[in-house]
């Protein structure tokens, strides 16, 4: 289970990872339609925090096994946005998770300034310090176990559209949804673990959905491609339900994983920029 938070954190609203889109021609929605790939912050606000529940299936089984809370913050000309993901008391016995994640991402542009992760994952360690430079279209990066370590330093290329994978999120749920048609196929741009990925997002359009102990919602139905690996097998499908109102709040998240399934539900949250409009019960 090691990388808990990149199944829950990038698993939600993330809209992001890699190898599953249909094989069928669909349209592209053109990078122009999201002004050059920078977007209006129309969704959020500081102050908002949102708090999801991850559940994990085996063998038919589903474990309630941890949270990640997502936070906004005011920062001069950023905005300042931190995620940790934790494992529950009960399920520490087998695999105890400590994660933070931050970014400084423009107020104007959505794109990050400034990114660290430090995860801290059963006996895993790994400490990621991330500079970005738009002038030069380069990421500094600074690699090691520990934030004390004497880190590793790397200079790698981005382009124009590259983000973090904490500032995708929000760069994500800032895209004009109504505009897009079912089928459409929405491309972003990753800086993962210094790599960058061309990824896309299949959007299959509006739909009702029924969350356990939230009731039921009108909602946008994205379907990100997921990056094959030690998380993800090939072929694998994620399902993420974002709310269709103006907070654009992904409520409901669905994944195979390489041992069993995944679930990400919304449970708790505040100082949401609007109301929400799009529950129907």
């Amino acid at each position: 289970m090691r990388n808990l938070f990149i199944i829950l954190s990038v698993s939600i609203v993330s809209f992001v990872f890699l190898t599953s889109v249909s094989k069928a021609p669909t349209p592209f929605v053109p990078l122009d339609m999201v002004n050059g790939c920078q977007v209006s912050h129309d969704v959020f606000k500081p102050g908002e925090k949102l708090e999801y529940t991850l559940y994990y299936n085996l063998n038919f089984i589903w474990l309630k096994a941890g949270t990640v809370v997502f936070k906004v913050t005011e920062d001069g000309d950023n905005y300042k946005i931190t995620a940790d993901g934790k494992t529950f008391s009960t399920y520490e016995w087998f695999f105890k998770v400590r994660d933070h994640y931050e970014v400084f991402v423009d107020k104007k542009s959505m794109k990050p300034v400034y990114a660290t992760q430090e995860i801290r994952e059963g006996g895993y360690r790994k400490y990621l310090k991330m500079n970005f430079d738009w002038t030069t279209g380069k990421v500094e990066s600074f690699k090691g176990n520990t934030p004390t370590d004497s880190l590793s330093r790397k200079v790698f290329p981005i382009n124009e559209c590259e983000q973090d994978v904490l500032s995708l999120i929000y760069f994500a749920r800032n895209l004009d949804y109504p505009s897009f048609h079912k089928g459409n196929i929405i491309p972003v741009d990753l800086f993962l673990d210094e790599e960058s990925w061309s990824l896309k997002i299949r959007y299959d359009g509006v739909k009702d959905i029924k969350v356990k102990k939230q009731g039921r919602f009108k909602v946008h139905k994205l379907s990100p491609e997921t990056i094959a690996g030690t998380v993800f097998e090939e072929g694998t499908e994620m399902n993420i339900y974002a709310t269709d109102d103006d907070n654009r709040l992904p409520l409901l998240i669905e994944s195979p994983v390489s041992v069993g399934s995944v679930k990400a539900i919304l449970t708790d949250y505040s100082n949401l920029k609007y109301d929400i409009k799009s529950k129907l019960d």
